[in-house]
């Protein structure tokens, strides 16, 4: 899918005006009547139509990622898989039933993210956006009363997104392995 802020040269987190401004100058340069290609002008036509009304840009921001983040918006990277192992499940359950108040996420985080889809945002940052399997807070793993807890269903667990920023540090191309810590986490990734 295409980023349509980019076509128009804006911010994620930019407002209406600036996407008009930045729509006017684009069009004039991209307009065929003044020079321009067709397929161009269709481009940042198509961009302003999405990004200018507030329904239409609030269904395509979710639809390429577009999460807030510390108070800015970020286009999130979305990994192909994240994997918790079995261990770190059975420690939350563990937490879940002793603290009566469920558990934070904790423990190793192995993701897998695709090298086309790796997006750094202005400031350097990417912002990983993995599915998580936890405990769910609802139930604290039990399923409910005979297993009609609302938010998991009965299965005593549920999926959440985490958001993991880290700075990129120059280019990451397939087979690039590094790790940090973040948070409770410490978070192993590979660039498929």
């Amino acid at each position: 899918m295409e980023d349509y802020y980019r076509i128009l040269g804006c911010d994620y987190d930019c407002d209406e005006a600036r996407i008009r401004s930045a729509y006017r100058a684009m069009a004039k340069n991209s307009h065929p009547d003044h020079g321009g290609e067709q397929v161009s002008f269709v481009r940042v036509k198509e961009a302003f139509d999405t990004l200018s009304d507030s329904e239409k840009r609030e269904r395509y921001d979710r639809e390429i990622g577009i999460r807030v983040f510390e108070g800015r918006r970020y286009r999130t990277t979305k990994p192909s898989r994240t994997i918790r192992s079995e261990r770190d499940i059975y420690d939350d359950i563990k937490e879940a039933v002793k603290t009566k108040t469920g558990s934070e996420l904790e423990g190793g985080l192995y993701v897998e993210i695709d090298e086309d889809e790796i997006v750094v945002n202005s400031d350097g940052v990417v912002l990983l956006a993995p599915e998580l399997e936890i405990v769910c807070p609802a139930c604290m793993g039990f399923g409910g009363w005979l297993g009609n807890c609302e938010r998991c269903g009965g299965s005593g667990r549920a999926k959440t997104v985490e958001l993991i920023p880290f700075h990129l540090e120059g280019v990451l191309t397939a087979d690039d392995r590094f790790s940090f810590q973040y948070k409770k986490f410490k978070v192993q990734v590979k660039v498929v």
